[in-house]
């Protein structure tokens, strides 16, 4: 069981064929788990980070030490660091000795992000925060999933009904062209 991972889904998420990990993706090992690509980028680096740590500081347990209590680590990421590590998405691929601390300090990090986001994806920027915090760089893939969620605009609580109709219309569009790809004999 310690070579194990756990496939962290959505409850809305409807599986047409056999969900596979991509065979050039590298394999999910401690302290290298990996999700889908979300294009939400760093949107939360925006949000008062210092609030969010000071509500539940992160707390690190040092060899021979009791656990000491300092600035979460998510605070100092960059925009790079997101795209390149965090902008990460169900499907989540987490090695199972990960997982707990994950869990936990995920947990945590909702919350308070919630309170500074009262919006759809909070728990996913939560979740970016929690990975961070625990250095858990995640290999980000592309294309493991399909579904109304991807080009999501970036709309910070403004015409969410628009954003709402426009990714209907992205998913119809990505619908079709996988549909005439299968059609033609191309598709994935």
């Amino acid at each position: 069981r310690r070579d194990e991972a756990i496939v962290l889904i959505d409850p809305d998420f409807l599986f047409l064929n056999t969900f596979e990990f991509p065979e050039d993706a590298p394999p999910v090992l401690p302290g290298k788990p990996a999700a889908a690509k979300y294009g939400l980028g760093g949107q939360f680096l925006e949000f008062n980070l210092t609030r969010i740590c000071d509500w539940v500081p992160f707390t690190q347990s040092t060899k021979g030490s009791l656990e000491s209590k300092k600035s979460c680590p998510f605070v100092s990421i960059t925009n790079k660091d997101v795209n390149q590590y965090y902008s990460a998405g169900p499907p989540y691929v987490i090695h199972i000795q990960d997982v707990l601390a994950l869990s936990k300090r995920w947990s945590e990090l909702v919350p308070p992000t919630y309170d500074e986001y009262p919006l759809l994806y909070a728990e996913m920027f939560a979740y970016s925060m929690a990975a961070a915090d625990l250095n858990l760089k995640h290999q980000l893939i592309k294309g493991l999933f399909s579904g109304c969620m991807t080009g999501w605009p970036h709309t910070r609580g403004k015409d969410e009904l628009g954003a709402l109709k426009q990714s209907a219309k992205n998913y119809v569009i990505s619908i079709e062209k996988q549909t005439k790809g299968h059609a033609d004999g191309d598709g994935e």
